[in-house]
């Protein structure tokens, strides 16, 4: 089997066997649905007429897989959500509570300074996390500012349209848009078709963009402010970074690394000349960042901060439990964390790590700014973050995967660069 069909057949079987664990409503006819694409898939890579694995049946595969197993499942929970048979399906309370969010800043209401008892969130799952434990988004939106911006206006945009909105049909549209991002990282019909598959086929990604988590939001706005970053498009790469940056709170990691590549890769015979070049992006970042923050905290700071950094930290009266997968889990059961709503001061071992991160790996980035470096450190501290964070998903394992696979389309990108200077300086 041909390499790009393997990696889709691979992506699949991950996606069933995912669903299947979660034990999704209609899951042995999704089972069904899957086989039959996944064996046409297997078909089409057989018989691609192209020698490197990028031919017309490879795509149409490709196609088959986002649309059946992707876009599908999406619009058939979005339907049921729209009917509201959330109990029925998996609904994540992240896309009940950023929908009533948003309807509550167009409605002229601070989201992060209310509370949620008289939205769908508390009729979503009984308004519990699980048997007997009450929801703390109840409480809190932790969600940032610049998604909670961009999620009201597609609510007034959509409603306007067709009377209703669900905040998936956002993730789907942005979807489309990583899939064109990242066609962009290749530079031949091999390794275009590659990164599609590699950003918008991670299972780990996709299942839970089903489901409503918004890690697309943030994904579209990093790789493509690295991809300005690549092109020098400075201005425009600093834009993005500021709008990712107000999307979730993933992309404050990787300010460092992006700073530098982005001061190496601005044009200068020295650091200092680059430093004074880069002063009207740094200027668009910090406005556009201000633009996401400062009404909040100006509108009521106390709750601001009590919603997005205590809430998120353990702090707050009412805070984000320690869950996941990561050390936090590993204390709670050995019962160095005696509950799961008591506080610990996991920031020292996330500054640890970064820090520890940042001196190995800055230096290399100094003498070799390139987005490739760039992303594999940046994903590598992401993951050590999250890690010893207070809470640890599978979707934010997903979300760094798919930087990764971002970063091999860059690797792709920079040979081509390097091939062309190495031609131009040889004539």
């Amino acid at each position: 089997m041909k390499t790009n069909s393997l990696i889709l057949v691979g992506f699949g079987l991950v996606l069933v066997f995912m669903e299947g664990i979660n034990h999704s409503i209609g899951f042995e006819f999704m089972f069904m649905i899957s086989a039959c694409v996944l064996t046409v898939i297997v078909l089409l890579g057989q018989f691609d007429t192209k020698k490197n694995d990028s031919g017309l049946a490879t795509w149409i595969g490709t196609g088959l897989f986002v649309m059946f197993m992707v876009v599908g499942p999406t619009i058939a929970i979005i339907s049921l959500h729209h009917a509201g048979n959330d109990e029925d399906m998996r609904t994540s309370d992240n896309a009940v509570q950023i929908e009533a969010a948003a309807n509550f800043l167009v409605h002229g209401t601070n989201p992060y300074a209310t509370t949620y008892f008289n939205t769908p969130l508390a009729t979503l799952y009984h308004g519990e996390i699980a048997p007997g434990v009450q929801n703390p988004a109840l409480f809190h939106l932790i969600s940032l500012p610049g998604d909670l911006l961009l999620t009201a206006a597609a609510r007034v945009a959509v409603v306007a349209a067709i009377g209703w909105f669900d905040v998936r049909m956002l993730y789907l549209a942005l979807f489309f848009v990583a899939g064109m991002i990242a066609y962009r990282l290749g530079t031949d019909p091999v390794t275009k078709l590659r990164s599609v598959i590699l950003v918008c086929c991670n299972p780990l990604l996709v299942t839970f963009m089903v489901e409503g988590r918004s890690d697309i939001v943030p994904l579209v706005f990093l790789v493509g402010a690295f991809l300005a970053l690549h092109h020098r498009r400075m201005t425009r790469a600093a834009a993005l970074f500021a709008l990712a940056c107000g999307m979730k709170a993933f992309s404050w990691v990787l300010i460092p690394v992006f700073l530098v590549v982005f001061i190496g890769r601005t044009y200068g015979a020295s650091w200092k000349e680059r430093i004074r070049t880069c002063l009207v992006p740094i200027v668009v970042f910090v406005g556009i960042a201000a633009a996401m923050y400062m009404p909040f905290l100006v509108w009521n700071a106390h709750a601001f901060i009590d919603s997005v950094i205590r809430y998120a930290n353990g702090s707050a009266l009412v805070s984000y439990p320690v869950s996941g997968d990561g050390m936090s889990f590993l204390l709670l059961k050995q019962g160095v964390i005696h509950s799961s709503s008591d506080y610990f001061p996991f920031w020292i071992f996330q500054a640890v790590v970064l820090v520890s991160l940042l001196v190995m790996f800055i230096p290399r980035l100094i003498k070799q700014p390139k987005v490739t470096l760039a992303l594999f450190v940046g994903a590598l501290m992401l993951f050590g973050n999250q890690y010893v964070a207070r809470y640890f998903n599978v979707n934010h394992l997903g979300f760094i995967l798919s930087l990764v696979a971002a970063g091999f389309g860059f690797a792709a990108l920079e040979k081509d660069e390097q091939r062309s200077a190495t031609t131009s300086h040889s004539s």
